[in-house]
């Protein structure tokens, strides 16, 4: 591919509000929800007559790839990427917990990252600059010197409560003690960041009235959107085979599929021994590659996703940690897909149980969940008309552009 720099797409800029997006990793590939709901922001902004420049974090745990090629092509965007190494390193990391600073920001500080923010602030004035996740906060003291920009945080979810919910249910008590530690750590640099900010952009209505909790005055719900096809789906013909789609090297996808294979699986193959359960997922964990569970087929990485989705009637999602909006959700609901989830998993979403998705959190009600969609064709069915007919209604990219662009045009003073 190249050094990082040599993924630069800049071209003359149409007129309009003039938005940099500063990404904690690439947008591209758009395979997992960080970079699904980044390249969505992207889109939703252009094809509401922003113009759209794009500097990424590029790592060897999260390489770039080239923009699609209609992006490539459009007047108004520009992308770029800076390399940051996020390799774990125990010293700095103790180092930053004795002085009480989060690691997870500190690990984003990067000599050329910052030299290309400066070259862009240098270049180029912008109305709005878009911070994806906190962790890009480091930079914040310098684009206040360098810009007049007002500065927004785009937060995908509230990062401290995922490490919060972690430590709960973590039984070795040094861990437990230390999750929570962090906890604590990311919740001050959470608010900081975000009180330090002209506005928040939150992806939940639920994660906004936390920000409004903690002081932050401009705060306004923006879920991820989606586009739909001109064509009309065909109505969706469900088989009973479940499936999970997620980024294997997120912690709380990890827990979650843990408790599913140790303590739902096993309840539901005991009331209906055929039922299949297929697994796929970026960067799934070696010992999970290698397990062999009855029913159950471990694929890791799948070249095309919503293939993978298509192929298979019943989506689970068994998180019992995170924050924010999971939109293999969302995107399982476009494609009509009949859904069991934790009501943590649907958090953000609003769907109703048993109208557009089934609910259960203890291991007895997602199991007794999962077979009552096995056993009935037309429930899997239904709920697959509803949750397309609600996602349609709730989350067209379109229009969530519009509103983005009114909120950013009011924070900077402007009248639509």
């Amino acid at each position: 591919m190249g050094t990082p720099h040599s993924l630069v797409y800049t071209k003359e800029k149409e007129c309009g509000m003039k938005v940099l997006m500063l990404c904690n990793k690439s947008p591209y590939p758009a395979v997992e929800g960080g970079p699904l709901a980044m390249d969505a922001m992207i889109r939703g902004l252009l094809e509401a007559g922003c113009t759209v420049e794009v500097l990424a974090a590029e790592s060897p745990k999260y390489p770039a790839a080239n923009p699609p090629e209609a992006l490539r092509q459009h007047a108004g965007f520009g992308f770029q990427t800076a390399r940051v190494d996020l390799r774990l390193r125990p010293l700095p990391a103790l180092w930053n917990l004795l002085r009480r600073r989060s690691y997870h920001s500190a690990r984003f500080s990067s000599p050329d990252f910052a030299n290309a923010l400066k070259q862009l602030l240098s270049r180029q004035s912008f109305d709005i600059i878009q911070f994806e996740t906190p962790f890009l906060g480091h930079y914040l003291p310098f684009i206040r010197k360098h810009s007049k920009a007002k500065l927004v945080l785009r937060a995908h979810n509230i990062e401290q409560r995922i490490w919060q919910r972690l430590a709960q249910r973590e039984a070795n008590a040094v861990k437990r003690m230390y999750l929570k530690d962090l906890s604590r750590l990311l919740s001050r640099f959470e608010k900081q960041i975000a009180l330090s900010c002209d506005g928040v952009a939150t992806i939940t209505a639920q994660d906004a009235r936390w920000f409004e909790s903690i002081g932050v005055k401009q705060v306004k719900s923006f879920p991820f959107g989606i586009s739909f096809p001109d064509e009309a789906l065909p109505p969706p013909d469900l088989n009973n085979e479940f499936f999970h789609l997620g980024s294997m090297d997120w912690l709380p996808n990890q827990e979650g599929i843990q408790w599913f294979l140790k303590e739902v699986w096993p309840l539901a193959m005991a009331q209906k021994p055929d039922i299949r359960l297929f697994l796929a997922g970026r960067n799934m964990p070696e010992e999970m590659l290698r397990l062999e569970i009855p029913g159950v087929e471990i694929q890791g990485e799948v070249e095309e996703a919503r293939q993978f989705m298509q192929r298979h009637g019943i989506l689970v999602v068994p998180l019992r940690s995170g924050s924010g909006m999971r939109i293999k959700i969302i995107e399982g609901m476009m494609q009509g897909r009949a859904i069991v989830s934790t009501r943590i998993g649907a958090e953000g979403i609003d769907a109703l149980d048993e109208t557009h998705l089934l609910l259960g959190d203890t291991p007895a009600e997602f199991a007794a969940r999962m077979l009552q969609l096995s056993n009935d064709t037309e429930k899997r069915n239904q709920l697959g008309r509803q949750a397309r007919i609600f996602v349609r209604e709730h989350f067209d990219r379109g229009e969530i552009g519009l509103r983005m662009r009114t909120f950013y045009s009011a924070l900077c003073g402007a009248k639509e």
